[in-house]
């Protein structure tokens, strides 16, 4: 109970800090508040790749991986192309 007590409200708060975060750069015009779910996915994806290799890849697993790059990438891409709000 516990323990999926904990399973559950870091799962919500990594999806709250994503929304938060992605809803503050679009609609405020705040590009930096990206930085928060890139770093999120990003090492959501390293920590994924490590438990891959020490106890191998599964094809869900491997799914999540390449979802998770091409957020990152597609986040990374807007954070460097839209303009800086003044």
């Amino acid at each position: 109970p516990v323990g999926a007590a904990t399973l559950y409200a870091d799962f919500a708060a990594l999806f709250l800090t994503y929304t938060i975060g992605i809803g503050a750069a679009l609609f405020l015009n705040k590009r930096d508040w990206l930085f928060a779910p890139i770093s999120l996915f990003g090492l959501t994806m390293v920590f994924r790749i490590i438990h891959g290799l020490s106890n191998g890849f599964e094809a869900a697993g491997i799914q999540l991986i390449v979802t998770e790059l091409i957020l990152c990438l597609l986040m990374i891409f807007a954070w460097r192309s839209k303009p800086v709000s003044r």
